[in-house]
């Protein structure tokens, strides 16, 4: 496992672009999850329920 680790970390001329990658990789993936727990909260606030019990039902629930 670490040598094939280390044989996708060489892929790459040094590191840091092999490190950009991971971090821009894990941005798309994080921004892709985090649609679903921002449009169903502005969904419910929208329709007219309490813009704190919409935080609140976003800090127990929709964080993921």
């Amino acid at each position: 496992m670490y040598n094939q680790f280390r044989y996708q970390q060489n892929d790459h001329k040094n590191g840091f672009e092999w490190f950009l990658m991971r971090f821009k990789n894990a941005l798309v993936a994080q921004r892709e999850n985090a649609k679903g727990a921002i449009a169903i909260p502005i969904l419910l606030y929208v329709v007219g329920v309490p813009g704190i019990l919409v935080l609140l039902l976003w800090l127990l629930f929709f964080r993921g």
